[in-house]
């Protein structure tokens, strides 16, 4: 069972199944854990068992500062982790397990000390209960090699033999320390190269090792001739307090994994009266190898929770592994992770579903049972442009962005454009502004990975996010009238996300998003429905833009106003969403396009996108709309406000022929501002409309836009006068205020 609760953030477990995985998690993250209903039912022994609070005492001797509190019949307990810390450490670990059960949490625990380990343990080296010494030798020890920059310190010996039920077996486990674990990529199944092993035998004649050792052989040798078994054999001292013998076997492949299996004696208590057969104990090891084979991969099945683990705590989203089929204590591990570092891991089928026509794959590469293949999904460290408050230059900081939730999208941002509309929200002129805040809402990138129920969307898609969703279900987006999909808008505006929080935090600090966007970060979280796929062909530094202004424009002659060919149009405010509007009204056959702008040095460039003469108001004394109305023979066909002036947002109406003459709202006025015009204006025929990302209904049009563009049929290169750097993205604020840029776009 999962989680059931969080108190006074303590996590709240119930039962004993997977102790040793909480108790090891918690140590690692350093949250506290609280477990009840310990076998509360048990007729004869309730509560913790021995080698539970025999595995308590290790973790308090490796730790500095942890206290554990039981209650009285054992039934529940509180663990508070201390620092991790390592050193020289002696521990009698209890016979009801192998000494395994406690090896492999110091294994685990190892690396992350605050000094190298040097532990001797005591008891059973091996059992069928837990792992033993020699698998964890043979098989957990290489998959830790793999994860560690140095492996010198590494070492695991075994001193005494100890067989289960009187133990007596004596190892030492040396582990170095590291800062940091080495990302890797273990994504190719190798051949067996030879077959190792050893037979152990404590008390016990010679001969059962050796009849055991050749049954194994037997078994081995059908499928591969480098097949070397040893024996081991201990007596006196060394041979522990119980007769007993079993055999380890290690599979090499040539990439250097290891897979092992191990089978070992009944003990005296369980034969009665009908004894292990060494030559039966032989060919039950050979077919379990086999078995462990079969199952394929980079690591042994027995320690992939070993490697999630690894993953986990090295670098993000570099690492991946090909793993056989999940154990169940594998899924429950990750499961655990997700609880307590707040990291997933993306699981693909590695057999794949479809034939890949550009790889040559030999047959046998991904022989066997089905294969699964891990890449971890966790907390990101990236850097972001943070808007601390308004009116105050960004600021780029270290950032942690969380994996994203169920119906939400976590990108790898390439590029964003630098729009009005985060300048008006820095500038503290949005009523819906929040702060601090990461702001951002034309950008496009490649998706680093999806949350549960995400269908439409996989790893590695290009994508461009969008502010205006389209979920398809609503009334809004099933009507062919309005692109204004309400589907996460009360929390957008909240700068949350739809189950009301953010993926954002920065110095132990929340931060907002961006109208659902936040592009200004190298990777960022949206809601699935606020995401289009497009063609993986199209630059990315240059498409970004048609996530917001371009097709504004655009779309606000072609959609909102209906441009029709011959038509007379005036557009205010050239900067890019103005030029687009004057590529949409060239688009639409419009023979006069007017540019009113009171910075001339736009009026050349204008001409690019298809304006065919210019006003500046600052030429006239006359109101700029008995300009135009005289210079139109009684007003022009269509207008549009790309400014955010209220009062240039009348002119643009009043300049309309009456009749039916169309103004159409694109710039965003500051908060608490209102428009006004002489009701007469309307009743003549006039029709003032405002538009949202030009009337295109997101998710579906964004994907036409770009193609359009790779067709050459939509400018986008044109609109791009400058390209800077993330630490240079408050000079793109500066250049936008001073009318010197188009469109800056900002690499990440």
């Amino acid at each position: 069972m999962t989680c059931v609760g969080k108190e006074k953030g303590c996590l709240i477990y119930e039962g004993s199944n997977f102790l040793k995985q909480r108790l090891l998690l918690s140590t690692l993250s350093g949250k506290s854990i609280e477990v009840r209903k310990i076998r509360p039912h048990h007729e004869t022994n309730p509560g913790l068992q021995e080698y539970e609070t025999n595995l308590l005492q290790l973790l308090d001797k490796i730790t500095n500062g942890t206290i554990t509190r039981v209650d009285r019949d054992g039934c529940s307990f509180v663990y508070q982790p201390g620092l991790l810390y390592g050193g020289v450490i002696h521990h009698d670990c209890s016979t009801e397990r192998g000494i395994g059960y406690y090896l492999d949490v110091l294994v685990a625990l190892g690396p992350f000390c605050k000094k190298p380990l040097d532990v001797t343990l005591t008891g059973v080296t091996n059992s069928k209960e837990s792992p033993s010494v020699d698998h964890i030798k043979a098989s957990a020890l290489p998959a830790l090699k793999r994860f560690l920059v140095v492996d010198e310190g590494l070492e695991l010996k075994v001193l005494k033999r100890g067989i289960m039920p009187g133990g007596g077996g004596e190892i030492t486990f040396r582990c170095p320390v590291r800062k940091s674990l080495k990302a890797i990529q273990c994504t190719k199944q190798t051949m067996v190269k030879r077959i190792r092993g050893t037979a152990y035998c404590c008390k016990v004649s010679p001969a059962m090792a050796n009849r055991v050792v050749e049954h194994a052989k037997g078994v081995m040798l059908n499928f591969l001739p480098d097949v070397y078994i040893n024996t081991d054999q201990h007596k006196g001292k060394r041979s522990g307090n119980s007769p007993g013998y079993g055999i380890n076997l290690v599979a090499e492949t040539t990439d250097g994994t290891m897979f092992s299996a191990e089978a070992i004696c009944k003990t005296m208590d369980e034969q009665q009266g009908n004894p292990s057969i060494p030559e039966d104990l032989g060919r039950e090891a050979g077919m379990k190898l086999l078995d462990e084979v079969f199952r394929g991969g980079c690591v042994d099945s027995a320690f992939q929770w070993l490697v999630v683990l690894y993953m986990a705590l090295a670098q993000k989203d570099v690492s991946k592994f090909l793993i056989g089929p999940l154990s169940q204590y594998t899924i429950h591990f990750l499961q655990h992770l997700r609880e307590f570092f707040a990291i997933t891991f993306k699981l693909e089928n590695a057999n794949g579903d479809q034939e890949d026509e550009t790889a040559t794959r030999d047959d046998e590469e991904l022989s066997g049972s089905n294969k699964v293949m891990l890449t971890c999904v966790g907390v990101i460290k990236c850097k972001a442009a943070v808007a601390w408050e308004p009116k105050k230059p960004l600021s780029i900081e270290t950032i942690e962005v969380a994996p994203p939730k169920a119906g939400e999208v976590r990108i790898k941002v390439t590029a964003s454009g630098v729009c009005h509309t985060d300048a008006y929200t820095l500038g503290g002129l949005d009523s819906e502004g929040v702060f601090p805040v990461i702001l951002g809402h034309e950008g496009a990138g490649v998706v680093e990975s999806v949350g549960e129920g995400v269908t439409k969307f996989q790893p590695g898609d290009h994508v461009i996010p969008l502010y205006i969703p389209q979920c398809f279900e609503c009334r809004f987006c099933k009507s062919p009238k309005t692109n204004l999909c309400p589907k996460v808008r009360a929390t957008q505006g909240k700068g949350v996300l739809p189950d009301g929080t953010t993926r954002f935090t920065c110095n132990g600090k929340q931060i907002y998003h961006f109208m659902g966007t936040s592009t200004f970060a190298e990777y960022t979280v949206v809601a699935e429905v606020s995401l289009a796929k497009i063609d993986p062909s199209a630059p990315l530094e240059k498409v970004c833009l048609l996530g917001c202004g371009i097709p504004t424009g655009y779309g606000a002659a072609l959609n909102t106003a209906k441009v029709e060919p011959g038509s007379s149009c005036a557009i205010w405010g050239l900067g890019a969403v103005g030029l687009a509007v004057a590529m949409g009204c060239k688009a639409a056959g419009a023979s006069r396009i007017i540019g009113v702008d009171i910075n001339p040095t736009k009026f050349e460039i204008a001409k690019q996108f298809g304006c065919t003469e210019f006003v500046n108001p600052n030429d006239y004394k006359e109101p700029i709309q008995q300009v135009l109305v005289e210079k139109t023979d009684g007003g022009l066909d269509y207008t549009f406000e790309c400014v955010g002036n209220v009062n240039t947002m009348r002119a643009a109406l009043e300049s309309c022929t009456r009749g039916w003459g169309v103004s159409v709202i694109v710039g965003v006025a500051e908060a608490g501002t209102e428009i006004s015009t002489r009701p007469f204006q309307l009743v003549t025929g006039r029709t003032w409309k405002g538009t949202a990302f030009g009337g295109w209904k997101s998710v579906e049009s964004v994907p036409k836009l770009v193609s359009s563009y790779l067709q050459k049929e939509l400018k986008v290169d044109e609109f791009i006068t400058h390209t800077m750097e993330l630490e240079k993205i408050n000079d793109a604020f500066t250049l936008m205020h001073e009318g010197k840029s188009i469109r800056s776009v900002v690499n990440l």
